[in-house]
């Protein structure tokens, strides 16, 4: 005699999983792999239902999860703004799982180190930002954090401009030279020249241009620029100019031309070599005018100096010699 005994087919448990990354499910029994999005599957396993070692089922539910990322930087208000557009692309297939979703800004170089949480990052320096794009899903019994890493490459010195700022340092009188700027996204070059005219036409569009410098013998002029961008003014920066006389005479032996005191109340004594043969002393302020001036001759080494109604500032002693013009700055106090 032979018993045949019929059983139902038997309804197995659901099983989820969420895979990150590389992870996929495998079945421990077949060792078959399911990488793709499943909704209820069922999965057949031979002689694994006890006591009678039939053939089982189970029904899987896997997700793996997967995003879309992409940052963007802009200017507001003057401010460099990274933004983050960034979204879940995971396949579904039906399914509705919980999510949750977060960002974390972090330095390339410190990827520990979180700098910020909302979509919109401001930066401050150049570097290799990152957004980490964090999803977290529920699905059934299990509950999993996936992370997702976009970084850009952008060059954020552009919009922070700094401007540097070239051309000659020390000139004559009346000579044209040429200043010039890195060129980058800048909208307008602002230019601004003391002791000197711009001759360009539209200067605040070129990034070099000519300057004619003042016919004043002897004094200091300026060369300054800043830049408007997309995000703003920059800085100004600038270039102190030394304009001499072609003529002029330069002593940096304190032993060869002294002023003594400087500063002063008007009243001081010039020490010179006896073999600089002066031929006339003048004064002139910063604007390029004479001042009412008085000599005397003390020695051959010294000579005697009153400045009348004259106020307190500076000036530029100019000594005339057979040789040349020597140029010293002096000081006048109140008295």
């Amino acid at each position: 005699m032979i018993n045949i005994t019929f059983l139902e087919p038997i309804d197995g448990p659901n099983v989820y999983f969420i895979g990150c990354g590389a992870e996929k499910y495998v079945d421990p029994i077949t060792k078959i792999q399911y990488s793709e999005c499943n909704n209820r599957r069922e999965v057949k396993v031979p002689k694994s239902t006890n006591p009678y070692a039939c053939d089982s089922t189970y029904f899987l539910s896997t997700i793996y999860p997967s995003a879309f990322g992409k940052i963007t930087i802009f200017c507001r208000s003057g401010d460099v703004i990274l933004n983050a557009s960034v979204s879940p692309t995971t396949a579904l297939c039906g399914l509705a799982p919980d999510v949750v979703e977060s960002v974390e800004w972090y330095d390339k170089l410190k990827p520990q180190l979180v700098l910020g949480t909302d979509s919109e990052f401001p930066v401050y320096r150049k570097s290799d930002y990152c957004v980490r794009y964090i999803l977290t899903y529920t699905l059934g019994d299990k509950t999993k954090t996936c992370k997702f890493d976009f970084c850009e490459t952008f060059d954020e010195d552009i919009y922070f401009f700094k401007p540097t700022l070239t051309g000659s340092v020390k000139t004559q009188n009346g000579t044209i030279e040429k200043y010039e700027t890195y060129l980058a996204n800048v909208y307008r070059f602002i230019w601004r020249v003391e002791g000197g005219v711009i001759i360009d036409s539209f200067p605040e569009k070129k990034n070099m241009i000519s300057v004619k410098w003042n016919d004043l013998p002897d004094t200091l002029g300026k060369i300054c620029l800043s830049l408007e961008s997309k995000c703003g003014y920059s800085n100004e920066v600038c270039l102190d100019v030394k304009l001499q006389n072609p003529n002029s005479i330069e002593y940096n032996d304190a032993e060869v031309f002294m002023i003594i005191p400087n500063p002063n109340d008007g009243n001081f004594v010039i020490t010179i070599e006896p073999t600089v043969n002066v031929v006339d002393i003048r004064l002139m302020n910063m604007e390029g005018k004479n001042g009412d001036i008085s000599t005397s001759r003390l020695s051959s080494k010294q000579i005697s100096v009153m400045l009348k109604n004259i106020e307190p500032g500076i000036y530029t002693l100019q000594v005339y010699t057979t040789k040349g013009i020597i140029n010293k700055s002096i000081v006048v106090q109140a008295k």
